[in-house]
C-alpha cells in the first residue's frame, strides 16, 4: 500500500527533490524529470494561488513550506523542450521554476483548514412526525404557513441568542474542489450586504486556511429551499428543537412576533 504523508512527516523531510545530472545525457534527465510529474510533482504556484484565491506571492511564502518539490534550472528546461517528448500535458509543466507534490498539498489543506460555524439550519426534516403534526395543526389554526409558524414559534422559543456571535470549528474531512473568497462573491452578488445575507440566510460555513477566509464554492450553485431560517450556533439544536416540541403540545400558544423572509424580525 502506497504510504499516506502526515504534515508531521513532511516537516521532517527536506522538501527540495535533486534530480541528479551529471554525467548522465540528456534524454536520462528528462526522463527522470517527466516521471516526477506523473508521479504527482505537477502542481505549480500559480495554481495553488488559484485554487486559495489568493495572489502569488501569498501562495509562496505561506502555503509551500511543508511540500515536497522539484526544481526545473535552465538547463533542465533546455532539455525538457529539446528531447523527445511523448507527453503533450507535461509541456506546460517545463516553463516552471518549482512544482510541487500534489498529494502533499491535499495533505497540507486536510491537517490546516477548517469548517467555522456561525449558526445551524433548521428545516421540516429536523422535526419528529408528531411535531411536525402538531405543527401544521397550529399553522392552519393562526392562518399561517408552516413555514412562518416554525419561524415565529422558534424565535418565541428562545430569542436572547438571535444576535450571538459564538463559532464551532469542524475539521475538514474532504477538499471542496473550488472555493471562493468574498471578492468572488462580490462579483456575484453585487453587494457585500447582499452575499452576508445569503451566507446567514443558509448557515453557509466559512473555510479557514491560515489567516485565510474563503468558502465552498458549491454552496453557492444552488439555494437549498429546504432551509426554514437559521440560528446561531450558541443555540444547542437538539435541546432547542426538544424545547420547541414541547411548546407545540401545548393547548394554546401566544406569540407577538412577525415575519419578513425568513429572516428574524421582532415586532
Amino acid at each position: 500500500m502506497k504510504k499516506r504523508w502526515t504534515l508531521d512527516d513532511l516537516k521532517k523531510i527536506d522538501k527540495l527533490i535533486i534530480i541528479d545530472g551529471q554525467d548522465r545525457n540528456p534524454e536520462e534527465i528528462a526522463d527522470d524529470y517527466r516521471e516526477y510529474m506523473r508521479e504527482g510533482y505537477n502542481l505549480s504556484t500559480e495554481e495553488i494561488a488559484d485554487y486559495l484565491r489568493c495572489n502569488y506571492q501569498t501562495a509562496h511564502r505561506k502555503f509551500t513550506s511543508t511540500l515536497r518539490r522539484i526544481g526545473i534550472t535552465e538547463r533542465a528546461r533546455n532539455i525538457l523542450f529539446t528531447s523527445e517528448i511523448d507527453d503533450e500535458d507535461l509541456v506546460p509543466l517545463f516553463t516552471k521554476r518549482r512544482l510541487y507534490n500534489r498529494a502533499d498539498f491535499e495533505e497540507f489543506l486536510l491537517d490546516q483548514a477548517h469548517w467555522v460555524i456561525t449558526r445551524d439550519a433548521y428545516r421540516f426534516s429536523d422535526l419528529s412526525e408528531d411535531v411536525l403534526e402538531r405543527l401544521e395543526y397550529w399553522a392552519e389554526k393562526k392562518e399561517l404557513s408552516s413555514e412562518a409558524m416554525f419561524l415565529n414559534l422558534a424565535i418565541c422559543t428562545d430569542p436572547s441568542h438571535v444576535r450571538d456571535e459564538s463559532s464551532r470549528q469542524v475539521q475538514i474531512m474532504e477538499v471542496p474542489q473550488k472555493i471562493v473568497s468574498m471578492r468572488d462573491l462580490l462579483n456575484k452578488f453585487g453587494y457585500s450586504a447582499t452575499a452576508y445575507r445569503y451566507i446567514e440566510r443558509y448557515a453557509i460555513p466559512k473555510i479557514k486556511i491560515g489567516n485565510l477566509v474563503r468558502y465552498n464554492d458549491e454552496d453557492f450553485k444552488e439555494r437549498d429551499d429546504s432551509v426554514i431560517f437559521t440560528l446561531p450556533v450558541s443555540i444547542p439544536k437538539e435541546k432547542f428543537l426538544a424545547k420547541l416540541g414541547r411548546r407545540l403540545m401545548k393547548e394554546d400558544i401566544r406569540f407577538t412576533i412577525v415575519y419578513l423572509d425568513n429572516e428574524i424580525r421582532f415586532s
